[in-house]
């Protein structure tokens, strides 16, 4: 019975080693990382070189979890719309970085027949529908940015459904197919709290002017009322981070700014 017990609390240490080397990753990257790191591995490392001399499989375990924990913590691309997330993105991927687009995975679930579309007509109604059955999403729109507690709710339908993609997008593209190049593109980190796992993360930031010009210019038939509600309801977390400069009608100095600020970080 002993040691049952003796093996299901070295199992239940391993297990927790994963978090541990996710946050050990993240925190590399804050000012005082170096600090945190320290005492998470004076903690970690002697409890490795304990179960090790004890059964060495465990040892063993706990090196593989450490490794696997650390490749978990990715990059992350935030900010509210019209920042810049989408070019420094495109710049990413056509320099070989795998780029795991979170409004490309929302836009997958309103599509009939998905697990997002029906919570979304269950909880919205017919109302949100067009004549052909998909989901018309300037109606949605309308909806949920002019009225908080739907925008809520619309979070609540889909935001398990992308969480969960992209989690397994990262397993599949740093674990299973062990490549280095990878980031995330989401605009609701925190609200998601994909934040946990991600570093370093890059903010792209904009002036309001700025950014209702690009929207009108992607979008022309979206009123400037409604581009305004949506960066009301943007996130207002107050975070450390290197600011990256956009600015589209000066591409020749805007974008390479981007790019001299992307690649030393």
């Amino acid at each position: 019975m002993s040691k049952i017990i003796y093996h299901l609390v070295y199992t239940i240490g391993l297990l927790l080693l994963l978090p541990l080397s996710v946050f050990a990753k993240k925190i590399s990257y804050n000012r005082n990382g170096f600090l945190y790191k320290l005492v998470l591995y004076v903690a970690g490392i002697p409890y490795l070189v304990f179960i090790s001399h004890k059964y060495p499989i465990y040892g063993i375990l706990g090196i593989i979890i450490h490794i696997i924990g650390r490749r978990l913590c990715v990059p992350a691309i935030t900010g509210g719309i019209g920042a810049g997330k989408s070019t420094l993105g495109k710049y990413l991927s056509e320099n070989g970085f795998y780029v795991i687009d979170s409004d490309s995975i929302g836009r997958q679930f309103l599509v009939s027949g998905t697990p997002g579309y029906r919570n979304l007509v269950k909880n919205f109604g017919e109302c949100i529908l067009a004549p052909d059955g998909e989901i018309d999403k300037a109606v949605l729109r309308e909806i949920v940015y002019s009225d908080p507690s739907k925008r809520k709710l619309l979070n609540r339908c889909l935001h398990k459904y992308i969480i969960s993609k992209i989690v397994w997008d990262v397993v599949k593209y740093r674990i299973l197919s062990w490549k280095n190049l990878i980031v995330i593109e989401v605009p609701l980190l925190y609200e998601t709290h994909l934040s946990w796992v991600c570093g370093p993360i890059i903010v792209c930031s904009a002036s309001e002017e700025t950014r209702l010009r690009r929207c009108q210019t992607r979008n022309a038939h979206i009123p400037k009322n409604t581009y305004r509600n949506i960066m009301k309801c943007g996130n207002r977390k107050r975070v450390h981070y290197r600011r990256v400069p956009q600015e589209r009608r000066e591409t020749d100095e805007g974008v390479p700014a981007v790019k001299a600020t992307t690649w030393s970080l």
